[in-house]
């Protein structure tokens, strides 16, 4: 799927920046919504069932990169000193 890098950055940023207050499971369902939203506005039954075949073979780079993330995330907060309440 070709995209502009510069126009793909402002969309992600535009993205974070508007769901940085809502929980995971709410962001999630938003996602799928505008998703799905989205496909619908395709032309023909082709092009939905391409995208949605690029979605799923994108799915394991997905959970690898998620997973890549949360553990250097995790590596960085066991470096902070913890934090005690007295």
């Amino acid at each position: 799927m070709a995209y502009k890098q510069d126009q793909f950055s402002r969309a992600c940023d535009r993205i974070d920046a508007a769901t940085k207050d809502n929980d995971n499971e709410t962001f999630y369902a938003a996602m799928i919504a505008v998703f799905t939203y989205r496909m619908s506005t395709e032309g023909c039954d082709h092009a939905r069932e391409t995208i949605v075949q690029h979605f799923i073979e994108s799915l394991p780079e997905i959970l690898a990169n998620a997973n890549r993330e949360a553990a250097r995330r995790a590596r960085s907060h066991a470096r902070e000193p913890a934090i005690t309440c007295h």
